[in-house]
């Protein structure tokens, strides 16, 4: 799995368009992982198991003729892309269109081809789903069937202690299956982990395999392949089968539309940076149901929403291990205070030195904390008064450019991915997909963040010369305003956690990270000279 170098990549490489017609954009899933003993982790080729009519693929796991069955029909182009595994929703039912021969794992219900690739292909697929609900999950408490293959329990007898011991801790008293899936998956999207695709790299974990597993739980920070590791190998932890499942996040909206038999379509695209991996959980009844571990990326389901905004998990399972002072150790530490709270206290001797001094120290400590505070207090208070000057400039002649400048930041400050390589378009269309995928109710910024990329567009790269033709373009296309920037940032704020938004606040990231590259700057500077 190489899903590092796609996301460190400068350009996001090998572009798939599909047009589905669900009600917003999809995941696309290429192969799983289920063989967790090894060292390297590779996906599941079980040819035994593979049948060659992809025109009628069948989900032993879930009934398609039950009553909450969703149908969603997706054409995919998957022109620039060379792979022996086809991108396709789950679960596929019926694949049509596709040249040469192709097969499906009737176990894991991926298909691939033994001798072409997905080069220059254009399909379609029927795929159908169980309409899911918190409620069906927590009621599918029957043990799995014999048919389901033990692989997907499997866990290595030297696997790390660390891992079961994070899943016994974060799982605590919870009974379901389905309760100690969204106990993992709101730990890992808490604010004690952050999202990384260079931290794994540095410190030296940047792979797959349980020591790998074991140093994310450690450092707590990492891309999608250990999020969504960390919660499979949990999950077999806590005698839930899981498996990994290897694809690609939901994607941009092109604002295209595609019209086949009976349907118009919306159109959306994804390349290597939407390159991800999200753990898929087995419930007896109702199959095999994708969860989303990973912050910032890809799409909460419905069903496990409330993990958004819910109450954070402990910051650090292990801190419950830390061994806890006796009943009688207690009862002497009490017994040893309310003693020394009734002894007798020295009168004052009059000594004005000694009461100088003090005063001294006091007036010290006191100075001390008053300027720690501030200068605590000073990244937010920079962020505040270079937003409060952009509001205030939106009414000037640069307004698009202040008003792009403080998305930029919003973006940066909410931990919307933003790349070297964006282009306006690019982080405009990320970050409308961030705000519909993070919202747990009806959320949509895209008017607002079209309107600033927009005419941030037209004044970087419009033609100036031509007055007319400019004046008439931006005439036609409001300004920005204030309430746009307001709506873009309350919209991020209500998918936050409060102590998220508290941390955005006191410390913004945009801020500190600009005050990181000043010092980068001059310290860069006195190295040359």
């Amino acid at each position: 799995i190489t899903l590092g170098d796609d996301l460190r990549s400068p350009n996001g490489q090998g572009t798939i368009r599909y047009a589905t017609s669900s009600a917003g954009p999809i995941y696309l899933r290429s192969s799983t992982l289920s063989n967790f003993s090894g060292g390297t982790w590779r996906p599941d080729e079980n040819t035994s198991s593979e049948s060659t009519n992809v025109g009628a693929i069948k989900d032993k796991t879930f009934d398609a003729t039950a009553g909450n069955a969703v149908v969603t029909t997706t054409r995919v182009q998957a022109q620039a892309v060379k792979s022996a595994w086809l991108p396709v929703p789950y679960a596929p039912q019926n694949i049509t269109g596709l040249k040469g021969s192709w097969s499906w794992d009737t176990g894991t219900l991926t298909v691939r081809s033994q001798n072409t690739s997905t080069l220059n292909q254009t399909y379609v697929v029927r795929s159908v789903m169980p309409q899911l609900t918190a409620a069906e999950l927590t009621n599918a408490s029957q043990p799995p069937g014999r048919e389901l293959d033990q692989r997907y329990l499997q866990l290595p007898k030297d696997t790390p202690k660390i891992i079961s011991t994070t899943a016994q801790q974060v799982a605590g008293s919870d009974t379901t299956a389905y309760a100690k899936a969204m106990a993992l998956q709101t730990y890992l999207r808490s604010s004690a982990f952050t999202y990384s695709f260079q931290t794994p790299l540095k410190e030296g974990y940047d792979g797959s395999g349980m020591d790998v597993v074991a140093k994310f739980l450690e450092v707590k920070s990492g891309y999608c392949i250990h999020f969504s590791s960390a919660m499979a190998v949990m999950a077999r932890e806590l005698g839930i089968p899981s498996r990994i499942a290897v694809g690609y996040a939901p994607g941009h909206v092109t604002g295209n539309t595609v019209s086949i038999p009976g349907s118009e379509m919306t159109e959306y695209t994804v390349d290597g940076h939407d390159a991800h991996a999200w753990p898929e959980l087995y419930f007896e009844g109702l199959g095999w149901v994708p969860f989303e571990p990973t912050p910032g990326r890809g799409q909460v389901p419905a069903y496990a929403s409330n993990t958004v905004n819910g109450p954070a998990a402990p910051a650090n399972p292990n801190d419950a291990l830390v061994p806890t002072r006796s009943a009688s150790a207690a009862a002497a530490a009490s017994s040893n205070a309310a003693t020394t709270s009734a002894a007798p206290k020295p009168e004052a001797t009059g000594d004005s030195g000694n009461a100088t001094a003090m005063d001294l120290r006091w007036l010290a400590v006191s100075v001390l904390a008053l300027l720690v505070l501030a200068v605590l207090g000073l990244p937010g208070f920079l962020r505040f008064s270079a937003r409060r000057r952009r509001l205030h400039a939106l009414a000037g002649p640069e307004s698009a450019r202040v008003a792009w400048a403080e998305l930029h930041d919003l973006c940066v400050d909410y931990a919307v991915p933003t790349l070297p390589s964006d282009t306006p378009r690019t982080l405009g269309n990320r970050l409308a997909a961030e705000i519909s995928s993070r919202s747990s109710g009806p959320s949509d910024c895209s008017a607002q963040i079209e309107r600033i990329r927009a005419a941030y567009e037209q004044l970087s790269y419009g033609n100036r010369s031509s007055g007319g033709s400019t004046s008439a373009v931006m005439t036609a296309q409001r300004s920005p305003t204030a309430a746009d920037l307001q709506a873009i940032q309350q919209a991020l704020a209500d998918a936050t956690s409060p102590w998220q938004r508290l941390r955005i606040t006191v410390a913004p990231p945009s801020t500190i990270n600009r005050v990181a590259q000043w010092f980068n700057a001059r310290r860069n500077r006195r190295n040359a000279r």
